[in-house]
């Protein structure tokens, strides 16, 4: 399959499609209903950001599933001034940040062939502490990684 999108960059084409990729079962899996898939895309001239937005089924978390082409060492250095924490993800660099937003935010990023895979999940109305924001976060990824394909 042709990617979506591509830029005029010399980056590599994004050719995960996290809208595309994911079968309905993996997203029920990570607690997610399919039925609620939006396109939230991002290609722009030098980098491409396919991005997919769920909603649980409770509609108390939403969910961006994002690949691109930019990498993950551009990825730590735009956001090096906020809360990261560094760690590996099944023998891949990962990096997992907590905003703060109208609830509570955990983005991970996890270094993939083609760029980077980001997950991103707000939780509305908990009742957490900051160091909670993103327990769970890599058994989701986990889920959507085992979609990759070959050489992403």
């Amino acid at each position: 399959r042709e990617p979506r999108f591509t830029d005029q960059s010399a980056r590599p084409d994004v050719i995960f499609d996290p809208c595309l990729d994911i079968p309905d079962e993996a997203l029920v899996e990570a607690g997610l209903d399919p039925s609620t898939k939006a396109y939230e895309d991002y290609p722009g001239p030098d980098r491409t950001f396919l991005i997919c937005a769920f909603v649980s089924p409770a509609a108390d978390v939403y969910v961006n599933i994002a690949s691109s082409n930019s990498t993950f060492d551009e990825y730590v250095a735009k956001e090096a001034g906020n809360d990261l924490r560094e760690y590996e993800l099944d023998g891949r660099r990962a990096v997992d940040l907590r905003m703060r937003s109208s609830g509570i935010n955990c983005t991970l990023t996890v270094e993939i062939g083609i760029g980077i895979f980001a997950l991103t999940r707000d939780l509305f109305e908990r009742d957490m502490t900051r160091e909670q924001w993103c327990d769970g976060m890599d058994d989701i990824a986990r889920v959507f990684l085992n979609y990759l394909p070959e050489g992403a």
